[in-house]
């Protein structure tokens, strides 16, 4: 059986006479835990510290509980299967003996990438829940970046084209639909002064891009197909 030394919880220290200090210095003193096994004296003036560091203190392992030597703790949790760890890589924690099932070199590269993608993602839009207010969006079905770090989102579920800037706190509706079922491309410029047109009529596309020579490029789900289009086409 370990034996375990418990001070005295509060104490009031008196100074003595110094011929009384004098002979504690000189004095040598055993462990307190000798009877665990520390053969060590030490004098009066290192004792509390030797003590506190000493091999033959009584430590509990932290997966199992079981009652040992300061001495033999290292090992013991080395190989305790209860003892938890954490990865340094991924910094995923479990019990030694589901490391082999939770925390494969699969698992871990994963759980990186994982908190990587945490670290990078950065909502730019949206994120509000679904309504129409101008933070807000519902069912946003495309999405184009320009030059400028603008983004145009195709809000579905508003029948609308917002435009936010990268740093804005609102988006700013730039196309609105006024209900659906139109069945059109538009084209609508930023200079208040142009008016919107229709460049592609009768279409029923769900996606669109256009190239470097202005020709569109529409996709169909229901037809399976992806269709080119010159402007001017009908």
């Amino acid at each position: 059986m370990l034996y375990q030394y418990i001070r005295c919880g509060e104490f009031i220290e008196h100074l003595g006479p110094r011929f009384v200090a004098n002979h504690l210095v000189k004095l040598q003193i055993s462990c307190i835990y000798q009877s665990n096994g520390c053969e060590e004296l030490v004098s009066y003036e290192v004792l509390e510290k030797h003590e506190t560091h000493c091999d033959y203190r009584p430590q509990e392992c932290s997966g199992c509980k079981l009652q040992m030597l300061k001495k033999d703790l290292n090992e013991q949790e080395t190989h305790c299967p209860m003892v938890e760890s954490t990865c340094p890589n991924c910094k995923i924690v479990c019990k030694q003996f589901d490391a082999t099932a939770l925390h494969t070199d699969l698992i871990c590269a994963r759980e990186q990438l994982r908190q990587l993608q945490e670290k990078c993602r950065e909502n730019v839009a949206g994120g509000q829940g679904d309504g129409s207010s101008l933070n807000q969006l519902s069912s946003p079905f495309g999405v184009y970046v320009d030059d400028n770090q603008t983004i145009f989102i195709t809000d579905l579920g508003n029948d609308r084209i917002v435009q936010r800037n990268y740093d804005a706190a609102l988006g700013q509706v730039v196309a609105d639909g006024n209900g659906q079922g139109n069945q059109r491309v538009m084209r609508r410029f930023r200079q208040h002064d142009r008016n919107q047109e229709t460049i592609i009529d009768n279409i029923d596309y769900t996606q669109l891009a256009i190239d470097n020579q202005k020709k569109f490029y529409a996709s169909n789900c229901d037809k399976q197909e992806v269709r080119r289009y010159q402007l001017g086409d009908s």
